[in-house]
């Protein structure tokens, strides 16, 4: 019997019609191998015809520490242009465009450091609008729940989305759901 990280390595006999590129399977009772026709006739490999060898070869497993980022386009990276935290999020702040007197603009900035907590800010928590606004959507009920495709998570994304819905889960963004229909 092999042992776990043996294989056998398909070769076909160099002067045969039939030929295979060389293959490395696992030892099972049946294998599937491609073979290819090289002359333009038709030709029938008779039983118990040898058309190639197979040898034991032992693999390594692939292993590498290098994590490997995808490239990603500088115009396409909107992430390089998220805040790093902590950050004083007045810093960010950008008057210089208001149509505002020098006073009004010192004003102001005290209102939003006063009511910092309505913001993202350096604990990274989105901020708590406690106003009188709500938001509703009224649906409608003589039509057909609308119906969404499935979107598939690319692999290497699904860590960050399952994270991303965590945080947002903790910060009453979102909330879970049992309705009949979704939305991407």
């Amino acid at each position: 019997p092999l042992k776990a990280n043996e294989w056998l390595c398909i070769t076909s006999t160099e002067d045969q019609i039939i030929q295979c590129q060389p293959t490395a399977i696992q030892p099972k009772p049946t294998a599937i191998v491609a073979f290819i026709n090289t002359s333009t006739e038709e030709f029938t490999i008779p039983a118990q015809e040898p058309i190639g060898s197979a040898s034991i070869v032992e693999l390594q497993p692939w292993t590498t520490n290098a994590k490997i980022e995808p490239y990603i386009p500088p115009e396409a990276d909107w992430e390089a242009q998220l805040p790093t935290f902590p950050q004083d999020f007045m810093k960010d702040l950008d008057l210089s465009q208001a149509d505002l007197t020098k006073q009004q603009k010192h004003t102001l900035k005290q209102i939003i450091f006063q009511n910092k907590d309505a913001f993202l800010n350096e604990d990274r928590n989105i901020g708590l609008f406690t106003g009188p606004i709500q938001h509703a959507i009224p649906l409608r009920t003589d039509m057909d729940m609308p119906k969404s495709r499935i979107y598939k998570i690319p692999l290497g994304k699904q860590e960050e989305v399952e994270r991303q819905i965590e945080e947002m889960l903790e910060q009453d963004i979102i909330e879970p759901s049992t309705a009949l229909f979704n939305s991407p």
